[in-house]
């Protein structure tokens, strides 16, 4: 991924992380490995 890429997707993330909705298993767990770097 592009550092954009992972710009765009860290702000998407806030959201998916919070709880509120339904997002894919697969999903989440990307948000939770970028919420590391």
């Amino acid at each position: 991924m592009s550092a954009g890429q992972i710009a765009k997707m860290k702000k998407r993330c806030a959201s998916v992380l919070s709880g509120k909705g339904t997002y894919d298993r697969d999903l989440k767990e990307l948000c939770r490995i970028l919420a590391r770097r």
